[in-house]
C-alpha cells in the first residue's frame, strides 16, 4: 500500500535526521543535564538532584517503542487491555533485569544493561502471552498469537533501542574504542568517522579517560542499523511477510549486539567474549529454532495491513494513560544521576527588580 510507504518512509528520515543531529550536537558536555533540582541546603548553597538527557531520550525511545508495538498488535484486531497485560509484565521484568544483570556482570551498582533486559524479555515473553491468552482472551477478544506478537516486539525494539543509543552519546557511555587502536580498514573508516566527547561527567571521560579523544561512534552506527531494519521489516510486516520480519528484524537484533561489541571499549565483564555476547549467541539460536518450528508447521500470515488505521486508533484512553505512565517512570528510573551531583546557588537579579 502506498500509505504505508509513505508513512514508514517518513518515520525513517524523521528519526535519521534526529541520528544525524545528534551525532554532531550530543557528545558536548552541554547536552548531558536538562536538570538540577535543589534539594537540601549547606551553609550558602544548595546541594541538587541531576536529571539527565538520557533519562529524557530513555524515556522517549522507550515511548516510541511501545507505540510502534501497541500500533502493530492493534492491527489484528486485538484489544488493547489484552496488548497492554503482555506487555506490562516483559517491561517491568526487562527494567529489573537491566539493573540486576548488570549489577552483578560490571560488579556496579549504578549501571542499566539493554542486552540483559532484552535477553529477559525475549525467555518470558513465551510464559506472559500463554498465560494473557489462557485468562484473558476468553473475556477480551481472540487469542494473540505468538510469532505475530514477537514480530511486533522485535520490530518496536529496534526503533526503541535504536533511538535509545542516542541517550548513550548524551551521557558518554556504551562507547567505541579509540581509533588509534584499531588497524588496516577499520582504521581508515574511523580516522574520518569517529566522535569525540567534552565533559568531565560523561562516563568516558572518568572511566577510562579518553575525553576529547577519536572514538568509534558505535552508538550512532547502532542507532541508523537499528532504524533502517526496523523501518524494513515493520514494511514487511504490514505486507504481509511476518516470518520473513520476524527472522530478519530478529537476527538483526541478536548478531548486531554481537558483533558490535568488538567495537565497544567500556567495561562489560571479564574476559574476551561478554556475557552480554554470550546471552545473544543463545537468543540466535532460539530464533532460528522458532522459525524452522514455525516453518514445520507452515506458519502463513498473507494478510496485509494499513498503518494508517492503526494510528487513528491512538485516541485510546487505555494507550494514553499507559504510554504517559510509562514515559514518567523511565524518566525519573533511568534520568536521575546517582554518579553525579550539583552545588547551586540562588541570587536575586538588581536590574531587574
Amino acid at each position: 500500500m502506498i500509505s504505508n510507504i509513505i508513512i514508514v518512509s517518513g518515520l525513517f528520515v524523521f528519526l535519521s535526521a534526529i541520528i544525524i543531529w545528534s551525532f554532531y550536537n550530543l557528545p558536548k558536555e552541554k547536552y548531558q543535564f536538562i536538570a538540577a533540582v535543589p534539594s537540601f541546603k549547606t551553609h550558602e548553597k544548595w546541594v541538587g538532584v541531576n536529571y539527565t538527557f538520557y533519562g529524557l531520550i530513555s524515556a522517549s525511545a522507550a515511548a516510541l517503542g511501545v507505540t510502534i508495538f501497541y500500533l502493530l498488535m492493534i492491527l489484528p484486531g486485538y484489544s488493547s487491555i489484552m496488548i497492554i497485560a503482555v506487555l506490562l509484565p516483559i517491561f517491568m521484568s526487562a527494567i529489573a533485569s537491566a539493573k540486576i544483570l548488570a549489577s552483578l556482570v560490571e560488579k556496579k551498582k549504578n549501571v542499566l544493561s539493554v542486552g540483559a533486559a532484552l535477553f529477559t524479555a525475549f525467555l518470558i515473553s513465551p510464559i506472559v502471552t500463554f498465560a494473557v491468552n489462557k485468562y484473558m482472551s476468553p473475556f477480551y477478544g481472540k487469542s494473540i498469537d505468538f510469532i505475530f506478537f514477537l514480530t511486533s516486539a522485535s520490530v518496536s525494539f529496534l526503533f526503541g533501542e535504536g533511538m535509545g543509543r542516542l541517550a548513550c552519546v548524551s551521557f558518554g557511555c556504551c562507547y567505541g574504542k579509540q581509533v588509534k587502536t584499531l588497524k588496516g580498514v577499520l582504521y581508515k573508516i574511523f580516522s574520518v568517522f569517529f566522535i569525540r566527547f567534552t565533559g568531565d561527567t560523561k562516563k568516558i571521560s572518568y572511566a577510562s579517560n579518553l575525553q576529547g579523544k577519536k572514538i568509534v561512534p558505535i552508538q550512532i552506527i547502532t542507532a541508523f542499523i537499528y532504524i533502517f531494519s526496523g523501518s524494513l521489516c515493520m514494511y514487511l510486516l504490514l505486507d504481509g511477510r511476518v516470518m520473513a520480519s520476524f527472522l530478519i528484524s530478529s537476527l538483526c537484533i541478536f548478531v548486531w549486539r554481537l558483533l558490535s561489541e568488538f567495537l565497544r571499549c567500556d567495561y562489560r565483564g571479564g574476559g574476551k567474549i561478554s556475557v552480554y555476547q554470550i546471552f545473544s549467541v543463545i537468543s540466535i539460536f532460539l530464533v532460528i529454532l522458532i522459525s524452522f518450528t514455525c516453518n514445520i508447521f507452515s506458519y502463513n500470515d498473507s494478510q496485509n495491513y494499513e498503518i494508517y488505521s492503526a494510528i487513528l486508533k491512538l485516541w485510546d484512553p487505555a494507550y494514553i494513560l499507559m504510554i504517559q505512565g510509562l514515559w514518567i517512570f523511565c524518566f525519573i528510573y533511568t534520568g536521575k544521576s546517582q554518579v553525579t551531583g550539583s552545588k547551586i546557588r540562588f541570587h536575586i537579579n538588581e536590574n531587574e527588580i
